[in-house]
């Protein structure tokens, strides 16, 4: 493993290319992991995505600063980048007098003019901290699949039933697990449709009604009463003949103190935490969820959830052909 467990992303003009690899050798030397487009990656949109995961990825930016980079779109866009995510940057002078970006200008560099007298003690001590630092920043959320937190409900509620129904791509599953989802169960028809156009393989989890109010975990009223009207709504949802969609609806020995939505869309796997239950709308928050670096939390998450259902048998079923079928 690479000292302090971080990536450092080398950030250089073309024509500094051996200034760059000079970097990254030393770094290896200690033990650092780094990143350096070394002109493999095409011009265009391909550029942009590899260097802006590399990016998400990265604990520290280092800046090979000459002329040339001061100059160059694609460093300032790199450099730039990383200060919005809060990830460090270092500048590293290779030329003397040279006048830094305003935002540049503002960090703590390091001067490498001097071949003879170059500080690499205090540029690895940097690469290090920054690694172990990382583990709590926001980059290490990004690559968790951390997309945002946002708080309220009213923000919330803007991913309306019907906009997250609409995303959901033909041929995917939908997982909603929650305490009442009365707001899912209002868009029975749309979720009717889902199933029997898209061929969506939906699967919602709610209280079991049954549970008498004072045995929930985190007691409410309201929740309680909509529990029931909910499962009538979902009662009204089929699968039409020759469709490859399903619809199940399992029962929850408890309340979750938090909601879950899994489904796939154009930007692939995405879901949603929303945490809060029983406190009011303004002092609920949740967390957009993607796909992060391997088995991110979008993906623990649902993992989790999926193994709860296999467990025990769904309450209503209108199935389409089996997960062994498909």
């Amino acid at each position: 493993m690479a000292a302090g467990d971080g990536l450092v992303f080398i950030s250089y003009a073309r024509a500094d290319e051996d200034l760059a690899r000079s970097l990254r050798d030393r770094l290896s030397q200690a033990g650092v992991s780094s990143f350096l487009d070394t002109g493999e990656i095409r011009a265009g949109d391909e550029w942009r995505r590899v260097v802006t995961s590399a990016l998400d990825r990265a604990s520290l930016v280092v800046v090979v600063c000459t002329g040339r980079s001061v100059a160059s779109v694609e460093v300032t866009f790199e450099w730039a980048y990383a200060m919005a995510l809060g990830v460090p940057v270092v500048p590293v002078l290779y030329e003397p007098g040279l006048t830094l970006p305003g935002a540049l200008a503002s960090l703590d560099r390091l001067s490498f003019v001097d071949p003879a007298h170059r500080p690499w003690d205090r540029l690895i001590v940097r690469a290090v901290e920054a690694g172990w630092k990382d583990r709590i920043s926001l980059g290490r959320l990004r690559r968790l699949g951390v997309e945002r937190i946002f708080t309220g409900r009213t923000n919330i509620a803007r991913q309306g039933v019907r906009d997250l129904l609409d995303r959901v791509l033909p041929q995917t599953e939908l997982l909603v697990v929650g305490r009442s989802l009365e707001s899912w169960a209002r868009e029975f028809q749309a979720i009717q449709d889902c199933v029997t156009h898209k061929g969506v393989r939906a699967r919602f989890a709610l209280v079991d009604p049954a549970l008498a109010p004072d045995g929930w975990m985190v007691p409410a009223d309201y929740a309680h009463l909509d529990v029931g009207a909910a499962v009538e709504k979902f009662r009204k949802i089929s699968s039409a003949p020759g469709s490859d969609g399903s619809f199940e609806v399992y029962f929850l020995p408890n309340a979750p103190t938090f909601s879950f939505v899994h489904l796939h869309d154009a930007g692939g796997a995405y879901g949603f935490l929303e945490f809060g239950a029983s406190l009011s709308f303004a002092e609920r928050f949740a967390i957009e969820l993607r796909s992060g670096d391997g088995d991110g939390l979008l993906r623990s998450v649902f993992k989790v959830h999926d193994a709860m259902l296999h467990t025990r048998p769904p309450v209503i079923s209108s199935a389409g052909p089996s997960r062994g079928e498909q």
